[in-house]
């Protein structure tokens, strides 16, 4: 596992290098995991997961943009940022993860609900709960 976790670690540091060599890095901000399975699953809403996840913003060539650059009045860049977000869930939670960081919010919202009203269950980006079978921390 640890081994693991040190070779992930090692190609994304490895991107960041080439993209800060390349001038292709303008921002990069990183939060550590939270995740603690014993706290949840929990009555408090909280908007983002507990995973390690890296908020980016790369810039992207006017060449690479389909449909070529739409600049504003003044705008001389032949270059746009793009927002790159990167989550580092456990394998295990990586199904949940995705349904929360790919969906569109209303998307979200009714799936949510279904699991809710329709199976007696909670989702979220951690996992799939069975209401009549949880402990709530």
């Amino acid at each position: 596992m640890y081994f693991e976790a040190k070779r992930k670690h090692f190609w994304i540091l490895t991107f960041f290098t080439v993209w800060l060599k390349k001038g292709l890095l303008l921002f990069s901000d990183h939060q550590a995991s939270t995740f603690d399975i014993s706290k949840l699953p929990s009555h408090r809403f909280e908007a983002m997961d507990h995973f390690a996840k890296c908020f980016l913003i790369l810039r992207l060539e006017g060449s690479k943009v389909e449909g070529g650059l739409q600049r504003a009045e003044g705008d001389s860049r032949d270059w746009k940022a793009v927002r790159v977000d990167l989550v580092s869930p456990p394998v295990d939670r990586y199904a949940y993860t995705l349904l929360g960081w790919t969906g569109s919010r209303m998307f979200e919202r009714d799936l949510r609900r279904f699991a809710r009203l329709e199976r007696q269950m909670l989702l979220d980006n951690h996992a799939l709960y069975d209401k009549t079978k949880i402990f709530w921390h």
